[in-house]
């Protein structure tokens, strides 16, 4: 199981809220406003933009950016689908949106804590439980995806190689799991 986590960012909890400054543009609302009262929640916030990074390779919206950031932000916590048409001129035009994903992001990102989707309910998603690879397959885009050849750096092949994965709309286990478990 490959875990993520950032250190620097780690939070103190006091009797009202958890305390971090947390990292620019995986921020949730509550913790820009330092109103953090449930980590969890703040963390299932930040793995949807990592979810949706992994599949369209950039950021839904630049924190600290320009009026038309904000207001993308603003759509996005709010779960207005206007949200998409802005951005599908930022993603690259090999990547199809996925609307069933693309639920399952604004699930994650509700600007109101108590409102996004527990991990119980992420995996009961008909993205999370949608078909998947066996060992077999996983394994053959994999090696197609290295080519020996190349001088592409690991990063490089480990994203080339989840970005494929996601193209395919393709719900892949061990991807959601990454996120996602509890071990």
């Amino acid at each position: 199981i490959l875990k993520i986590a950032d250190f620097d960012t780690s939070l103190s909890i006091n009797k009202e809220n958890a305390v971090s400054k947390g990292t620019v543009n995986y921020r949730p609302p509550e913790v820009i406003h330092d109103k953090c009262k449930d980590p969890i929640a703040a963390d299932i916030y930040s793995a949807g933009i990592i979810l949706f990074l992994f599949k369209y390779h950039v950021f839904p919206y630049i924190e600290e950016g320009s009026e038309q950031d904000q207001r993308r932000f603003n759509l996005f916590v709010t779960g207005d689908s206007q949200f998409w048409e802005e951005v599908e001129e930022m993603i690259p035009k090999e990547i199809q949106q996925n609307s069933t994903l693309n639920d399952l992001i604004f699930a994650m990102v509700n600007e109101d804590p108590v409102k996004r989707l527990s991990i119980k309910e992420i995996k009961n998603h008909p993205w999370y439980q949608g078909p998947i690879y066996s060992s077999s397959e996983l394994k053959k885009i994999m090696e197609k995806q290295l080519n020996p050849d190349s001088k592409a750096s690991l990063t490089s092949y480990l994203f080339k190689s989840l970005e494929t994965l996601l193209t395919s709309n393709v719900n892949v286990l061990f991807l959601s799991k990454l996120f996602f478990s509890q071990e």
